[in-house]
């Protein structure tokens, strides 16, 4: 029988060189592999039908009480040696494998591999198995490392397929000045902690948010606007190193500023509050909103502050 599939294998090989196969099918008699090193052992009735060869039988399943259908085509690969394509259908459950195997002509020994991930030796043998565990198969035929971005549908995984002890979802906090960023919580949730050092704060030039209105300060009578700024807080105040600059047109004036603007001494100044910064303008000698030199709503400030550090005792 050895002698018989061997004889085939070359037929196969020596292919366009011999004269045409005839048409009918030509059995060539049944044969037996081992898929080593487990001790499935396939039993396949090889049917010659032209240029390649029709595989049908079982696999015993290491002697099990039910086998596996087998059904597979043999071919000459461009390399010499001869490939099988098997499917295996296990049982119970129907659980397909397909196995894939290269034999060479010399001794019909070689390898395989399976859509599961197995591979080993693939030996011939007249007799019974030489031992080994059972081929694994998986449970549903998924093969181990087989999905891929082309099988998952766009948008199927989501929050509630994550497994947040391990994967974590998006980043979603924030933290306020003088807080840094502590940990990250598995829902995307941030811990926020008060920083012990000094953090510095600045701002780019901005406009007033409203309106000027008059203020009264100490007795002294001001022209002011506000300019809003949600970080600073009363903890930030009663902390905090504020300097404010002026822009008049491409000068850059640091506030506390006196001038002569308007003939009369002047001077702007500005201070933190709750939400934001207040400039005010005062008029030396003014008691009265009429002799108030105008604060314009076209002059743009900036501002930073240092905040931390450790309070005195």
């Amino acid at each position: 029988m050895i002698k018989t599939l061997r004889i085939a294998a070359l037929t196969l090989v020596a292919g366009s060189l011999l004269p045409a196969l005839p048409a009918a099918a030509q059995p060539l008699g049944s044969f037996r592999w081992q898929l080593q090193p487990y001790c499935n052992t396939i039993t396949v009735t090889v049917v010659q039908q032209g240029g390649q060869y029709q595989l049908d039988g079982t696999d015993d399943q290491c002697g099990g009480a039910v086998k596996g259908s087998v059904v597979g085509l043999a071919f000459q690969n461009p390399d010499g040696s001869i490939g099988f394509g098997l499917s295996i259908v296990t049982a119970p459950g129907g659980t397909p494998v397909h196995v894939d195997a290269t034999i060479a002509i010399a001794n019909l020994n070689g390898t395989w591999r399976d859509s599961a991930g197995n591979n080993g030796t693939f030996i011939f043998t007249p007799g019974a198995s030489t031992g080994g565990g059972p081929r694994p198969v998986p449970s549903g035929g998924v093969a181990p490392a087989s999905i891929t971005s082309i099988q998952i549908a766009p948008g199927a995984i989501g929050a509630a397929q994550v497994n947040t002890d391990q994967v974590q979802q998006r980043v979603s906090g924030a933290c306020g000045a003088g807080f840094a960023m502590a940990a990250v919580n598995a829902n995307g949730t941030v811990v926020c902690a008060a920083l012990s050092g000094l953090q510095r704060v600045y701002s780019g030039y901005r406009l007033p948010a409203a309106a000027a209105v008059d203020v009264t300060l100490d007795g002294t009578l001001t022209r002011s606007y506000f300019i809003p700024e949600p970080l600073i807080t009363q903890s930030v105040i009663d902390t905090a190193q504020l300097q404010v600059w002026l822009r008049f047109g491409s000068d850059e004036i640091p506030l506390s500023y006196t001038s002569m603007a308007g003939g009369t001494v002047n001077t702007i100044w500005a201070r933190p509050e709750v939400g934001g910064i207040r400039v005010y303008r005062m008029t030396h000698g003014c008691t009265t909103s009429g002799c108030l030199i105008n604060l314009p709503a076209s002059l743009q400030y900036r501002f930073s502050f240092v905040t931390g550090g450790t309070p005195l005792p």
